[in-house]
C-alpha cells in the first residue's frame, strides 16, 4: 500500500459481479487500483509482477477454485490480506478459508459489497500493524542473534525449552528447532547435574529473589562440555513464576585465561627468586622487596635489606666523586619519568664491603600505583678481568709491533685488507695512507706471481675455507723498489658455531731463506740414496723446521710422498694435536737438552695422512752444516707393540671398572683369609668401611639366621683344599636386618697353587620376595577366573529359582504357602550374599569408587566387630588424614575380616592397636607400589601370632586353620586392596601378636562429595496388570524362561532372543520398519559366543536414543549396572531381582515413554 493506491486483485467468473466491486471500490475515496481476472495463469503472473495489497476471490469459478487460490496467494505472498467474497458458500467451506489463512469471508450482499471499501482498509490497518509487529520481532531477534550469549525461553515446571536464539549453534552446537520442545536435560552429561540446577533455580524463585546466576558445565552437541555462566530471570504471569529467561555465556577460556594468568604468575615468582641477578621492588627510593639474589650480593637477610635506601647500600661517595645520594635520587627521578636507567655503581654490602655493580633501573605501574623494578649484577670479577685484559692487550700489541712479520686481518666475504699491524712501514717501508688505497697489493706484487696466484685463487679460496690454514710464497716490492720473497700465511678465525668471522695473516721475509734452499735441495739429493732404502722413517729439517728432507720411508709411514712434505713444519704436519701442545710447552726443554747431548729420544703419538693415529719413537738429532742449523729425526712406527700394551692395559682397566660398578659384593682374600680387595658394592654388607688388610670374618659378620651356614669354615676349606662353595639362598642377619643372600666362594689358582679366594655376595631379598608375591598373585589370577565363573552362573541358576519363587509367592493366595515362600525366598537372600563375595574376588566386580573420608569407616568398623568383647582399643590417627577414592562397602569388610580375626585370635579379650597415617612411599619402597602419597592403616593384636610356617599361604583362597572357616576373607582381602592399587602385608611374631599393614594412595586434589538428596520413588501399583511388548535377551535358559513367564504375569507380551546379533536383526527388520512395536528391551550383560548387552545398546542407541532398554547381570557391581545410563541404558537390575523391582522398572519408564 503505497500512500492512498491500495492495490486490489479480484479473481471472479461472474463478469456483473466484477463490474459491481470496480464501481463501489472506484467511487470510494479511499483510491483503490483494480486488477481484475478468473485464469490462474494470469492470477499468478499479476500476483508475481504487482505488489498487491489486498485478493478478493470467489470460492466458485469456472475451472478454479477459490480455497486453491488462498493457498497459492498465502505460498507466494504470505503476508497479503485476502477477502472471499462468495454468494454460494457454507459455513464449513468458510471454516476452511479462514483456516488458510482469508481474513475475512462475505456473502454477495449488496450492502455487503457497499462496505467493502471500509471492510479492505480495516484488514489492511490490521496487516499494516502485523507487520510492524513483524518487523519489531525481527528487529529483536537479529538483535539477540548478534548476541555471543544464547538466550532461552524455558517453561516451568516441565523446564521445556519454548525459544533459543541462533548462536546456540555456535555455543552448543545444535539448531534452535533441534532443541525447541525438549527439557533442559539435553545440554547436562548426567541426571545429578541437571536436578542440582533445578534444585537451586526452585530455591531462588521460593526465596522470592527475581534471577539467579549459576556456572554449570555443559554439554554440547558433539559431547565436549564447556563452562557456561548461566543467568536465569524470573517471569511471572498471574502472579506465579511460570518460565525462565536463560541467558547462556560460555566462560570456558575465560576459565582457562585465569588458570593460565595464576600459571604466569607462579612463573613470575619462580623466576624471581630463581634469578641469579639480585632484583629490587621500589616505592620511590625505598625497596619494598627483593629476591635471595640480593642477600648473597649485600652479605645478609632479606628483613635487614627491606626498607632501605639504594644509597643506604653504597659508600658515602662514588668513584667519579659526586655523592652516592645524590647520583641516587637523580637515576630514580629519571626512571619515574619513564626514562629506563642502565649504569655501573659501587656498592657497600652490609658487612662494608664494596663491590662494582651493573645497575638496570625502570618502571612500571600495577593498579595505577608506580613502582620501580632494579635489576643489579655484581660485576667486579668482570671489572678486574677488564683490566687484566687491557693489560694483555698492550703486551700483546707491543709483541706484535716488535715481530719480524706483518700480522694483517681479512674481510672474510671481500677478501679486503682491514687492519694490519704497526711495523709495516718499518718492514716493507709503506706507509698507513699508502696500504689502504685501493690495489696496493695487486701493484706491488711481482707481475710472475701475480699471475700464477691469480690462477690459484679459486683453489686457495678453497683451501683457506676448507682447511682453515694455506701458506704462499710469492715476490713482492719494497717501498724502494727492491724484491723481497714473502712467506703469506693466513688462517681462518671462525666464532663457536664454526662459522667463519675473520682471516688473520702474517707476511715474513723469506728472502735470505730461498738463497739458501737451492743449496739444501742439492745436499738432500745426496742423502736420498743413503736412506731410500732404511726402514725408518728419516726426515730433516732446518732451523725454522721445515722439512728439507723426507725419505721413502716417512712416505711410506705417514702416506705424504715427498713433494707434499717437502717445507712443511713436521710438528704441524704430523703431530697430534695433544703432541703438538706439550712440544710447545717443553721446547726450550728440548732445545736445552740438544745442546748438551747429541741426540735425544721422544715417544709420541703422530698423525698419518688419512688422519691415522699412530705410535712413533723418535730419534732427535742436531746437526750443523755450512753454520747452518738442521734437526735429524728418525722415526719408527710402534704402533702395533703400542697397541698390544694398550689392550692389555684397557683390559685391566675394565675388569677393575667392571667389578666397582657390579651391584654384587665381591671381595678377594689372600691365601690368610685376609682382604685385599673389596668393591664398593661389597662395603654395604660389612660392619666398617675399612676392611682392606682385615679378616673377613671380623668385618663381616654375618649372621645365619634359618640355615646355620659357618662361612668361616667355608672360607678355611676353600683356601684350604681349593673347595668352591656355593649357597643358592641362605637366611642371614646382615647389620641387624634380615636378608636372603646368595653366596659363591671360589679358590685363586696361580700354577696349581692356591694363592687366596674370591667371595661373591648377592642380596636377593626383593627377589625372593617379589616371587612370592607373584606366586601368591598367580594363585589368586586362577581364583579370580573361577570365581568370576562360579558366582555368575550362579547368579544366573539363582535368578532363575528365585524368579518362580517370587512369582509363586506374588500369585498364591495361600497364606501358609506364601509363608514358607517368603522364608525360602530370605535363604536365597543369604545365598545372593555369598555369591557376591566370591564375586569380590573376580577381576570382572570392579570396585565403586568414590572419595571418602577413611577414618570413620575404620573406627566404625572396629567399634562393630569389638562390640560385646571384653578388648581394649587404642587409637593412633594423624590430625589430618587426606581423603581416599575407594568403594567404602569393600574397604570396610576388609577391615572387618581383620579385626574379626583378631577378636577370634585373642579369645575376645585383649589389646586392639589401630594407626591410621599419612606417609610418602618412594618407587617399590613397599612392595610394587608406585611413589607417591599414602595412607598406612595398620591393625595389631595381642594374640598368639602366625606360625612362620602358614604365614606365606594366609592370602590364599579357600586357605583355613579355622574349623568351621571359608578361607575366602584374607583373600577377598587382598583382592580388594589389589583393586584400589594399594598394598596389604603382615607383620607377625609367635606368642606376641599379630599387625597387618594396608597401604591405600591418597587422593591428590580431591573433595567428598556431597550426599544425594535424591529419593527413589516408589510405585503402588504393583497388583495392576500392565500392557505391552517387551523384547527380553539372555543366554541362559533358566533365566530367559523364569523372565517370559513373569512378564506374561505381569500382563506383557515376550519376544525371546539369545544374542545381540538376533536382536540386532529383529531391530531392522521388524521394529525400524513398523512390523512389531516394542515398549522396552531388557538385555543380560554377558553373553557366551555372542554379541553381550554393551555392545548391542551401542548399535540400537545409534538410531533410537529413546526406547526404554534395561541391563540385568550377576556381576553386582559390573560400572555398567552401576551406571547404566552412562553406556546408554535407561536403567539396570542385578541378579536375582525381585518381581517388584522389576515390576517399578518397568511401570516407571514405559509410562513415562508414552507420555
Amino acid at each position: 500500500m503505497s500512500g492512498n493506491n491500495i492495490k486490489v486483485l479480484y479473481v471472479d467468473d461472474n463478469i456483473k459481479d466484477r463490474e459491481f466491486v470496480k464501481y463501489i471500490l472506484t467511487k470510494s475515496k479511499k483510491g483503490f487500483t483494480l486488477f481484475e481476472t478468473n485464469n490462474k495463469d494470469e492470477f499468478i503472473n499479476i500476483l508475481e509482477k504487482e505488489d498487491i495489497d489486498l485478493i478478493i476471490t470467489d470460492i466458485n469459478i469456472r475451472g478454479l477454485n477459490g480455497l486453491e487460490i488462498i493457498r497459492l496467494a498465502k505460498k507466494k505472498k504470505p503476508y497479503t490480506g485476502v477477502i472471499v467474497l462468495t454468494g454460494t458458500g457454507t459455513e464449513e467451506t468458510a471454516v476452511k478459508a479462514l483456516k488458510l489463512g482469508a481474513d475475512d469471508y462475505i456473502l454477495k450482499k449488496t450492502e455487503n459489497i457497499k462496505a467493502l471499501p471500509n471492510t479492505i482498509y480495516s484488514i489492511l490497518k490490521l496487516k499494516q500493524i502485523e507487520k510492524e509487529k513483524r518487523e519489531n520481532l525481527n528487529y529483536l531477534k537479529t538483535l539477540t542473534d548478534s548476541l555471543p550469549e544464547v538466550i532461552f525461553d524455558v517453561k516451568l515446571p516441565e523446564r521445556i525449552i519454548t525459544y533459543a536464539t541462533s548462536t546456540i549453534k555456535e555455543v552448543l552446537g545444535y539448531n534452535p528447532e533441534e532443541v525447541i520442545g525438549k527439557t533442559t536435560r539435553i545440554f547436562f552429561e548426567n541426571e545429578e547435574d541437571f536436578k542440582k540446577t533445578g534444585e537451586k533455580t526452585i530455591k531462588a524463585i521460593q526465596k522470592g529473589e527475581k534471577s539467579i546466576k549459576q556456572t554449570i558445565p555443559l554439554k554440547t552437541k558433539y559431547g565436549e562440555i564447556i563452562i557456561a555462566e548461566v543467568i536465569s530471570t524470573f517471569v511471572k504471569e498471574n502472579g506465579k513464576v511460570s518460565k525462565v529467561i536463560d541467558i547462556v555465556r560460555d566462560i570456558t577460556k575465560e576459565i582457562e585465561a585465569k588458570k593460565l594468568a595464576q600459571i604466569e604468575q607462579l612463573k613470575y615468582e619462580m623466576l624471581f627468586e630463581a634469578s641469579i641477578d639480585t632484583i629490587f621492588i621500589m616505592k620511590e627510593s625505598k625497596i619494598i622487596n627483593c629476591n635471595k639474589a640480593a642477600e648473597k650480593l649485600y652479605e645478609g637477610k632479606k628483613k635487614d635489606i627491606i626498607g632501605k635506601t639504594p644509597f643506604d647500600l653504597s659508600p658515602e661517595k662514588q668513584e667519579n666523586g659526586i655523592s652516592s645520594k645524590k647520583l641516587a635520587l637523580e637515576k630514580i627521578s629519571n626512571a619515574l619519568k619513564g626514562i629506563p636507567q642502565r649504569f655501573e655503581w659501587t656498592h657497600k654490602t652490609l658487612k662494608g664491603q664494596l663491590k662494582q655493580c651493573e645497575v638496570s633501573l625502570s618502571k612500571f605501574e600495577v593498579l595505577g600505583e608506580e613502582y620501580l623494578l632494579a635489576i643489579v649484577r655484581d660485576i667486579s670479577e668482570k671489572k678486574e678481568m677488564e683490566l687484566i685484559l687491557k693489560a694483555q692487550n698492550k703486551r700483546l700489541n707491543d709483541i706484535v709491533n716488535l715481530s719480524p712479520a706483518v700480522i694483517y686481518a681479512l674481510d672474510v666475504d671481500t677478501l679486503k685488507l682491514t687492519w694490519f699491524s704497526g711495523n709495516m712501514k718499518k718492514i716493507l717501508g709503506y706507509s698507513d695512507d699508502e696500504v689502504l688505497k685501493k690495489d696496493w697489493w695487486e701493484k706491488n706484487i711481482y707481475p710472475d706471481d701475480f699471475e700464477r696466484l691469480r690462477k690459484e685463487r679459486k683453489t686457495a679460496r678453497k683451501t683457506i675455507f676448507g682447511e682453515k690454514h694455506l701458506i704462499r710464497e710469492y715476490r713482492f716490492y719494497t717501498k724502494e723498489r727492491k724484491l723481497i720473497w714473502i712467506r703469506d700465511e693466513l688462517i681462518v678465525i671462525e666464532d663457536k658455531d664454526g662459522k667463519p668471522v675473520e682471516i688473520l695473516g702474517s707476511w715474513v721475509d723469506i728472502t735470505e731463506e730461498k738463497k739458501h734452499q737451492l743449496k739444501v735441495e742439492e745436499e738432500a739429493k745426496k742423502l736420498t740414496a743413503i736412506t731410500d732404502n732404511a726402514n725408518d722413517a728419516i726426515i730433516m729439517t732446518n732451523k725454522k723446521l721445515e722439512i728439507v728432507f723426507w725419505n721413502k720411508a716417512a712416505e711410506k709411514i705417514f702416506g705424504y710422498n715427498e713433494k707434499e712434505a717437502l717445507g712443511e713444519n713436521p710438528h704441524l704436519l704430523l703431530s697430534s694435536d695433544t703432541f703438538l701442545k706439550k712440544f710447545k710447552e717443553k721446547k726450550n726443554k728440548f732445545k736445552e737438552k740438544l745442546s748438551h747431548e747429541k741426540s735425544i729420544f721422544i715417544e709420541a703419538k703422530a698423525k698419518t695422512k688419512n688422519g691415522q693415529t699412530i705410535t712413533v719413537e723418535i730419534s732427535l738429532s742436531k746437526l750443523e752444516m755450512e753454520g747452518e742449523i738442521y734437526f735429524l729425526t728418525v722415526i719408527r712406527d710402534i704402533t702395533g707393540k703400542k697397541k698390544l700394551q694398550e689392550e692389555i692395559r684397557r683390559e685391566k682397566k675394565l675388569f677393575e671398572l667392571t667389578v666397582k660398578s657390579i651391584s654384587d659384593g665381591i671381595i678377594s682374600l689372600d691365601k690368610n683369609g685376609k682382604v685385599i680387595f673389596a668393591n664398593p658394592s661389597a662395603k654395604k654388607f660389612s660392619k666398617t668401611e675399612e676392611i682392606i688388610g682385615k679378616y673377613f670374618c671380623d668385618v663381616y659378620n654375618l649372621k645365619p639366621e634359618e640355615t646355620k651356614t659357618n662361612l668361616k669354615e667355608k672360607i678355611k676349606k676353600t683356601l684350604a683344599k681349593g673347595v668352591p662353595y656355593k649357597s643358592e639362598r641362605d637366611y642371614f642377619r646382615v647389620n641387624d636386618q634380615n636378608k636372603f643372600l646368595s653366596i659363591t666362594i671360589n679358590p685363586i689358582k696361580q700354577e696349581n697353587e692356591i694363592i687366596g679366594a674370591v667371595v661373591v655376595i648377592k642380596d636377593i631379598t626383593d627377589r625372593i620376595k617379589y616371587q612370592k608375591e607373584m606366586a601368591r598373585f598367580s594363585k589368586l589370577e586362577a581364583i579370580n577366573l573361577l570365581a568370576g565363573g562360579i558366582a555368575h552362573d550362579f547368579n544366573n541358576l539363582l535368578g532363575a529359582m528365585y524368579g518362580y519363587i517370587d512369582l509363586a509367592f506374588n500369585t498364591t493366595r495361600e497364606e501358609k504357602t506364601k509363608k514358607y515362600l517368603a522364608k525360602t525366598l530370605k535363604t536365597f537372600e543369604r545365598a545372593k550374599s555369598l555369591a557376591t563375595r566370591l564375586l569380590t574376588l573376580s577381576k570382572e566386580q570392579q570396585p565403586v569408587k568414590k572419595v571418602q573420608d577413611i577414618t570413620s569407616s575404620v573406627v566404625d568398623t572396629i567399634a562393630l566387630v569389638t562390640s560385646g568383647t571384653a578388648i581394649n582399643i587404642s587409637y593412633d590417627i594423624d590430625k589430618e588424614i587426606p581423603t581416599v577414592n575407594i568403594d567404602k562397602a569393600q574397604i570396610e569388610e576388609v577391615i572387618e575380616n581383620i579385626a574379626v580375626n583378631a577378636v577370634q585370635a585373642m579369645g575376645g579379650k585383649g589389646e586392639l592397636m589401630v594407626s591410621i597415617k599419612s606417609v610418602y612411599l618412594k618407587n617399590k619402597e613397599i612392595g610394587q607400589l608406585k611413589e607417591g602419597n599414602y595412607i598406612k592403616i595398620s591393625i595389631s593384636d595381642t594374640g598368639p601370632g602366625i606360625p612362620k610356617q602358614i604365614l606365606d599361604r594366609i592370602f590364599e583362597p579357600f586357605f583355613t586353620t579355622k574349623e568351621n572357616g571359608t578361607g575366602i576373607g584374607l583373600a577377598q582381602c587382598y583382592s580388594i586392596i589389589s583393586k584400589h592399587d594399594g598394598w596389604i602385608d603382615v607383620e607377625t611374631k609367635e606368642g606376641k601378636g599379630t599387625t597387618f599393614h594396608i597401604y591405600l594412595p591418597v587422593c591428590e586434589e580431591c573433595q567428598i562429595p556431597g550426599e544425594s538428596g535424591e529419593k527413589k520413588e516408589h510405585t503402588k501399583e504393583f497388583n495392576k496388570k500392565s500392557e505391552g511388548i517387551v523384547l527380553i535377551m539372555d543366554d541362559d535358559d533358566g533365566v530367559r524362561e523364569v523372565l517370559k513367564d513373569i512378564l506374561e504375569e505381569l500382563g506383557y507380551k515376550v519376544i525371546e532372543t539369545t544374542k545381540g546379533e538376533e536382536v540386532i536383526e529383529f531391530f531392522e527388520n521388524e521394529y525400524q520398519t513398523g512390523k512389531t512395536k516394542v515398549d522396552a528391551m531388557i538385555f543380560d550383560l554377558t553373553i557366551r559366543g555372542g554379541m553381550g548387552g554393551k555392545e548391542t545398546i551401542e548399535k540400537i542407541r545409534k538410531v533410537d536414543k529413546d526406547l526404554p532398554v534395561f541391563v540385568i547381570s550377576g556381576y553386582s557391581k559390573d560400572p555398567i549396572l552401576i551406571n547404566p545410563e552412562r553406556y546408554g541404558f535407561t536403567a539396570g537390575l542385578p541378579k536375582p531381582f525381585k518381581i517388584e523391582n522389576l515390576k517399578e522398572l518397568l511401570l516407571k519408564h514405559i509410562r513415562k515413554e508414552k507420555k
